[in-house]
């Protein structure tokens, strides 16, 4: 037969992610989370479902731009560097 489908509730997913439930569910509004829904107003999330809204919140890193290298010439002022950088 099919395996059960573990579920966690809007509340415990809230504490999880630090936020207060009405946080929760207005970023869940905001940001199309998926769902599985049980009536009106009650919400439970798979892990899967879980591990998708963490990735649709997650921002990729930033590249940092490497500094241009120094070039520094023997018995350069240090003013005379700054001018030339």
């Amino acid at each position: 037969g099919r395996g059960v489908v573990k579920l966690t509730t809007a509340e415990d997913l809230a504490e999880q992610f630090g936020l207060t439930l009405r946080r929760f569910h207005e970023m869940r509004r905001l940001y199309s989370w998926p769902s599985v829904r049980f009536g009106k107003n009650e919400f439970r999330f798979t892990d899967a479902q879980v591990e998708q809204i963490v990735a649709m919140q997650s921002s990729a890193p930033k590249k940092v731009k490497a500094a241009p290298a120094k070039t520094v010439i023997d018995g350069q002022t240090q003013r005379s560097a700054r001018r030339s950088a």
